[in-house]
Protein backbone atom coordinates (compact mmCIF):
# COMPACT_ATOMS: atom_id res chain seq x y z
CA UNK A 1 0.00 0.00 0.00
CA UNK A 2 3.00 2.30 0.33
CA UNK A 3 4.05 2.01 -2.85
CA UNK A 4 0.27 2.64 -4.39
CA UNK A 5 0.76 5.81 -2.06
CA UNK A 6 3.79 7.57 -1.99
CA UNK A 7 5.73 6.22 -5.48
CA UNK A 8 3.23 5.90 -8.07
CA UNK A 9 1.39 8.62 -6.80
CA UNK A 10 -2.10 7.51 -7.71
CA UNK A 11 -4.97 9.77 -7.03
CA UNK A 12 -7.52 7.89 -5.85
CA UNK A 13 -6.78 6.45 -2.68
CA UNK A 14 -9.90 4.21 -0.85
CA UNK A 15 -11.06 4.37 2.22
CA UNK A 16 -9.86 1.36 3.45
CA UNK A 17 -5.91 2.08 2.28
CA UNK A 18 -5.97 4.41 4.75
CA UNK A 19 -7.35 3.14 7.43
CA UNK A 20 -4.86 0.15 7.05
CA UNK A 21 -1.95 2.79 6.75
CA UNK A 22 -3.18 4.57 9.50
CA UNK A 23 -3.31 1.04 11.98
CA UNK A 24 -0.06 -0.01 10.92
CA UNK A 25 1.83 3.20 11.63
CA UNK A 26 -0.14 2.80 15.14
CA UNK A 27 1.45 -0.65 15.82
CA UNK A 28 4.21 0.15 14.57
CA UNK A 29 4.60 2.96 17.23
CA UNK A 30 3.08 0.93 19.87
CA UNK A 31 6.27 -1.82 19.09
CA UNK A 32 9.00 0.85 19.18
CA UNK A 33 7.40 2.55 22.56
CA UNK A 34 7.04 -0.90 24.28
CA UNK A 35 10.26 -2.66 23.07
CA UNK A 36 12.24 -1.42 25.65
CA UNK A 37 9.79 -2.05 28.90
CA UNK A 38 9.21 -5.46 27.85
CA UNK A 39 10.98 -8.55 27.35
CA UNK A 40 11.27 -9.00 23.88
CA UNK A 41 13.18 -11.98 22.40
CA UNK A 42 14.67 -9.64 19.75
CA UNK A 43 15.36 -6.36 21.94
CA UNK A 44 17.18 -8.39 24.14
CA UNK A 45 19.58 -9.18 21.14
CA UNK A 46 20.40 -5.80 20.00
CA UNK A 47 20.20 -4.12 23.33
CA UNK A 48 23.63 -3.50 23.86
CA UNK A 49 23.68 -1.14 20.29
CA UNK A 50 20.21 0.24 20.92
CA UNK A 51 21.93 3.37 19.58
CA UNK A 52 22.51 2.67 16.61
CA UNK A 53 18.27 1.65 16.11
CA UNK A 54 17.35 5.21 17.79
CA UNK A 55 19.68 6.55 14.92
CA UNK A 56 18.37 4.95 12.03
CA UNK A 57 14.84 5.79 13.38
CA UNK A 58 15.68 9.81 13.56
CA UNK A 59 16.79 8.93 9.70
CA UNK A 60 13.68 6.79 9.05
CA UNK A 61 12.05 10.04 10.47
CA UNK A 62 13.40 12.50 8.85
CA UNK A 63 13.64 11.13 5.33
CA UNK A 64 9.78 10.19 5.77
CA UNK A 65 9.20 13.67 7.05
CA UNK A 66 11.30 15.41 3.71
CA UNK A 67 8.80 13.09 1.31
CA UNK A 68 5.88 13.78 3.22
CA UNK A 69 6.38 17.74 3.18
CA UNK A 70 7.67 17.54 -0.95
CA UNK A 71 4.61 15.36 -1.81
CA UNK A 72 2.25 18.42 0.14
CA UNK A 73 3.93 21.36 -1.18
CA UNK A 74 3.46 19.91 -4.66
CA UNK A 75 -0.33 19.26 -4.19
CA UNK A 76 -0.51 22.82 -3.30
CA UNK A 77 1.68 23.97 -6.66
CA UNK A 78 4.83 24.49 -4.92
CA UNK A 79 8.35 24.04 -6.10
CA UNK A 80 11.49 24.76 -5.29
CA UNK A 81 11.96 25.87 -9.23
CA UNK A 82 8.84 28.05 -8.41
CA UNK A 83 10.28 29.62 -5.24
CA UNK A 84 13.36 30.37 -7.22
CA UNK A 85 11.37 32.13 -10.15
CA UNK A 86 9.23 33.93 -7.68
CA UNK A 87 12.65 34.72 -5.81
CA UNK A 88 14.57 36.38 -8.78
CA UNK A 89 11.19 38.20 -9.65
CA UNK A 90 11.06 40.27 -6.90
CA UNK A 91 14.76 40.49 -6.92
CA UNK A 92 15.01 42.28 -10.66
CA UNK A 93 12.00 44.39 -8.55
CA UNK A 94 13.81 45.54 -5.97
CA UNK A 95 16.58 46.36 -8.35
CA UNK A 96 14.53 48.47 -10.88
CA UNK A 97 13.18 50.13 -8.05
CA UNK A 98 16.34 51.14 -6.78
CA UNK A 99 17.81 51.60 -10.29
CA UNK A 100 15.01 54.76 -10.36
CA UNK A 101 15.23 56.22 -7.03
CA UNK A 102 19.31 56.50 -7.85
CA UNK A 103 18.02 57.91 -11.16
CA UNK A 104 15.87 60.09 -9.22
CA UNK A 105 18.39 61.00 -6.81
CA UNK A 106 20.81 61.85 -9.54
CA UNK A 107 18.77 64.15 -11.13
CA UNK A 108 18.05 66.18 -7.69
CA UNK A 109 21.92 66.13 -7.14
CA UNK A 110 22.42 67.64 -10.81
CA UNK A 111 19.45 69.97 -10.37
CA UNK A 112 21.26 71.47 -6.85
CA UNK A 113 24.77 71.87 -8.59
CA UNK A 114 23.25 73.96 -11.26
CA UNK A 115 21.07 76.24 -9.06
CA UNK A 116 24.49 76.79 -6.53
CA UNK A 117 26.29 77.54 -10.25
Amino acid sequence: MWAKIIIWDRSEIYSFEKIAIFISIILIGLIAVLTPYFEFGIYSQIANSLWTLNIFYLIGIIGATLIFMVKLLSLQGVSISSYIKNRRKRKKELMKQEIKSLKKEKKTLANNSEKKE
